[in-house]
């Protein structure tokens, strides 16, 4: 090595940090999977979750009652990657989604930001070039407007994504790149509200186990709804049926990051979570310091319910689980007529 060379391992170009820091450590226990996701609704994230993080991630932007239009759609479009790389349908697609978009949000105080990627870098150059020439560039700061491929979105984010696949059914040969788990992975996880995805290619030309193909037949939406079933605790039963009789939404045994909250309340857009304690079974144990840490992060208040202030004053209960939904402050009876304050934060 000549003087003023540094070694191999400190090449900025063919070695990151995290790949110098992982190749200095002794053992893999000494790595850590940071699995609190926030940037995400639950269908954007639910196929990444599966195929790469074994379902280990705790989605924290999970909430019930959500009737907003889907995250997530496909749009199968009749479009022919040219020789030079180009898809020509794909990208007037991306134009009339984004001027949509820019006319559906031009007086709105804070415009959804946009990103458009494909894996490709002649098509995503070619998506560049045509966002510049049609939209002027204070449409495009205005709503952050990014284009690139999957590498110049690497720790980047968008409200809004606009994916174009590119390939057609003559192009399987460039379809193995897309198979690529590292840049496919970064690929779909960019967006925060909405990702839109267009294609060009029969998805059952694909083998079985493409990411494409998966991607595009996986139940997102499925895997991320609650199902609603019979539950035997006589305790939850009763909370239920005073808070339907209150008139207030609510679900029993939902699951947020990463974990079922006994029961979930609604009202207004706030979001309470009801730690059942006390009554024998599957509700009797409160919830971990760790876990109300978690729910906290993941902006849900936590509310404990013993079983013996429930049978004592069932009517008073369900006053407080309403004081909270509707901001009021919480008031729990004590001892000898004193009254003390529950923060339904951790």
């Amino acid at each position: 090595m000549q003087c003023g060379e540094l070694p191999e391992v400190f090449s900025y170009r063919d070695q990151s940090l995290l790949d110098l820091v992982c190749d200095a450590l002794d053992s893999q226990d000494a790595v850590t999977l940071l699995d609190e996701h926030y940037r995400s609704q639950p269908e954007l994230i639910a196929f990444s979750n599966h195929a790469f993080y074994a379902d280990r991630l705790k989605v924290m932007q999970a909430r019930p009652g959500n009737s907003r239009a889907p995250a997530l759609t496909f749009h199968r479009l009749e479009g022919r990657r040219a020789r030079n790389g180009r898809n020509r349908v794909e990208k007037d697609w991306v134009i009339s989604q984004l001027r949509e978009h820019f006319n559906r949000y031009e007086n709105a105080p804070l415009k959804p930001s946009v990103g458009v990627l494909s894996p490709f870098r002649e098509q995503a150059n070619y998506l560049a070039d045509e966002v510049s020439r049609v939209f002027s560039p204070e449409k495009r700061r205005s709503f952050l407007v990014r284009v690139a491929t999957p590498y110049g979105f690497q720790g980047e984010e968008r409200d809004v994504m606009l994916l174009s696949m590119t390939i057609d059914n003559q192009s399987l040969r460039a379809a193995t790149y897309l198979n690529r788990a590292d840049m496919f992975n970064v690929a779909i996880t960019r967006a925060k509200e909405q990702q839109r995805v267009a294609y060009s290619i029969s998805p059952e030309l694909l083998s079985s186990d493409h990411l494409l193909r998966r991607y595009v037949s996986y139940s997102h939406g499925a895997v991320c709804s609650y199902q609603e079933g019979d539950y035997s605790c006589k305790f939850a039963r009763a909370v239920s049926a005073g808070l339907e009789a209150a008139g207030i939404r609510h679900w029993v045994d939902f699951p947020i990051a990463g974990r079922r909250i006994d029961i979930v309340c609604e009202h207004r857009g706030c979001v309470l979570g009801v730690d059942l304690i006390g009554y024998p079974g599957e509700y009797q144990q409160h919830l971990t310091i760790r876990n109300y840490k978690i729910l906290h992060r993941a902006g849900i208040r936590v509310l404990p319910l013993p079983y013996l202030q429930w049978s004592r004053d069932k009517r008073e209960c369900i006053a407080r689980i309403i004081g909270v939904l509707r901001g009021g402050a919480v008031r729990e009876s004590g001892d000898g007529g004193h009254h003390r304050v529950i923060d339904a934060a951790p």
